[in-house]
């Protein structure tokens, strides 16, 4: 979540996997509300290293855009798919991703206000 917080300790990395997949199951048994979840689905796109899950969270991000559009959460949308870029392009040149999205969201000019905790 944090720069630098990420080692690379397996059990830590099984502890952000299992918590990320715990967030996707939350999040999917919540049919219609989801404008609470928005940033712990964001989180999970951002931590999982699994593509199917990345995908996953950006779906269910999307679900409660078509009900009630903010600027917030298209562009909260919009960080969460350029992240996704970025750590595909860092994947490609290496074999791990170490994108910090805070300062990242910063370089592309996409400030958040509010996650809607």
């Amino acid at each position: 979540m944090y720069p630098g917080q990420r080692t690379h300790s397996p059990r830590l990395e099984r502890q952000i996997a299992r918590h990320c997949t715990e967030i996707l199951s939350i999040a999917s048994a919540r049919d219609s509300d989801h404008r609470h979840t928005y940033f712990p689905l964001f989180l999970a796109g951002y931590a999982s290293k699994c593509t199917r899950e990345k995908k996953r969270a950006l779906e269910l991000m999307k679900k409660p855009q078509a009900k009630e559009f903010s600027g917030n959460s298209a562009r909260i949308i919009s960080l969460l798919q350029l992240i996704y870029e970025e750590q595909a392009a860092e994947l490609d040149l290496s074999w791990e991703t170490a994108l910090d999205w805070v300062e990242f969201s910063s370089q592309v000019g996409i400030n958040i206000v509010t996650f809607n905790l």
